[in-house]
């Protein structure tokens, strides 16, 4: 299990890279459950390792919880973090290139575009 398992969830066999807002609220899942996963383990299959054993022996599956850290840290990176980061791009954005998803090859573009202004100013 892990981000990019095809059965990233911890509690569930959700497939993988679901986003928020494809989340339907009481919808059907398959939960995981120990014997679930000692099956799982067994042939190797729902991103579990074949032959690994679940750690916490004294306690199921249905009682460990995701850890908060990374679910704020996630919160924090969507909803603070890329909105500003958005808006100040796109307020000392000063070439006629659009700044949308595709940031980085954007970003380069426009860092070539500045290097030749920079040369042709240079050369006056």
């Amino acid at each position: 299990m892990g981000a990019v398992a095809k059965h990233n969830c911890l509690q569930c066999l959700q497939t993988h890279r679901s986003n928020i807002s494809t989340y339907v609220r009481g919808g059907p899942l398959q939960l995981r459950t120990d014997a679930g996963y000692a099956s799982d383990s067994a042939s190797g299959t729902n991103s579990i390792y074949k032959g690994s054993s679940w750690i916490f022996y004294r306690i199921t599956i249905l009682f460990v919880i995701p850890p908060l850290l990374h679910i704020t840290m996630e919160l924090a990176t969507r909803y603070g973090f890329r909105p500003i980061q958005d808006l100040a791009m796109k307020m000392d954005n000063m070439s006629s290139i659009q700044i949308d998803g595709n940031k980085k090859k954007v970003i380069r573009i426009a860092k070539g575009d500045l290097q030749l202004k920079k040369k042709n100013h240079q050369d006056l």
